[in-house]
């Protein structure tokens, strides 16, 4: 944490994006760890490994839509497996509690969304992120010296 940001990391499939680097499926073998995180796994990392399919950061966007959806609910929403390679299947998001409920679960549904050519970038969701914590911010600050 530092000043009024926070930085989540995932190192799983780290790799230097040099220009040179090879896109084939040597990136898995080239990773720190397995390649491929079994509760956050992605549509596109699925369809990269079985079939070859293009990777872009947008897996990211999904990938982190899952772990925010669980921060916001208590639970992860992708279904469970069996193998790495099965399907992705999300279940039925929990509720995410407060007055800024609603607005939330409707980003994390834009995360969470299977075709990566449809899901957003970071850069689009970044702005109505920034939206929704200035909000909370705003809420809290009004909340300031009342006793409940």
């Amino acid at each position: 944490m530092k000043g009024h940001s926070c930085v989540l990391g995932d190192f799983g499939l780290m790799k230097v994006l040099d220009g040179k680097a090879d896109t084939t499926r040597e990136v898995f073998n080239e990773s720190a760890s397995a390649g491929m995180p079994f509760f956050y796994r992605t549509p596109d990392l699925v369809a990269y490994v079985k079939d070859g399919a293009a990777l872009s950061a947008k897996s990211d966007v999904f990938q982190l839509g899952l772990v925010l959806t669980e921060l916001f609910t208590g639970r992860n929403p992708l279904g469970r497996a069996d193998d790495l390679l099965d399907p992705i299947v999300l279940e039925a998001m929990n509720a995410v509690p407060g007055a800024l409920g609603a607005g939330i679960a409707s980003l994390l549904w834009r995360m969470l969304v299977f075709d990566p050519v449809a899901r957003e970038d970071a850069a689009t969701l970044l702005s109505p992120w920034q939206g929704v914590f200035s909000d909370a911010v705003d809420r809290a600050t009004e909340l300031a010296g009342r006793v409940f």
